[in-house]
């Protein structure tokens, strides 16, 4: 069974519980998404991909995983790095391998600028993506997308 979302004249689903089209603008900025009801899918890690290709050099997303793209500088370390107490590098940004982009604690995984320090674009779409397939592989067992 497939749940139709209603959609209001523009193509937008219609306003319902925190979202609501009106906000809805052309610029850069974050994606969010979430499975509410806490069910594995392997949808909301290729709706993270889109998110992360549509938003090309900056993007976040929110579920049971957070990806962030920090920009060009280090790392902000107050705050969330922080009261993780994740390891960082000898230059100051967050220590993660790159065969499955797994940070120093479970769950957490970094990449892209986030990893390797300010670079390319192209560097953070390409570990963005990778990390995606390591994080899908974590949650599911197994995964479909691309490495």
């Amino acid at each position: 069974m497939t749940h139709q979302v209603p959609l209001n004249s523009r193509g937008l689903p219609k306003a319902q519980g925190l979202y609501d089209p009106a906000n809805e603008h052309d610029a850069c900025g974050i994606g969010f998404l979430a499975n509410i009801k806490g069910k594995k899918s392997h949808k909301i890690v290729q709706q993270g991909l889109q998110i992360l290709e549509n938003l090309a050099h900056r993007g976040a997303v929110g579920a049971d995983l957070v990806l962030l793209a920090m920009g060009f500088t280090n790392p902000v370390k107050e705050g969330l790095l922080t009261q993780l107490g994740v390891n960082l590098d000898d230059r100051g940004n967050v220590k993660a391998n790159v065969s499955n982009y797994k940070t120093s604690l479970p769950k957490i995984f970094a990449a892209g600028d986030m990893r390797r320090g300010q670079s390319l674009v192209v560097w953070a779409i390409r570990e963005g993506r990778q990390a995606a397939q390591s994080v899908d592989e974590f949650l599911m067992g197994y995964s479909n997308l691309p490495r």
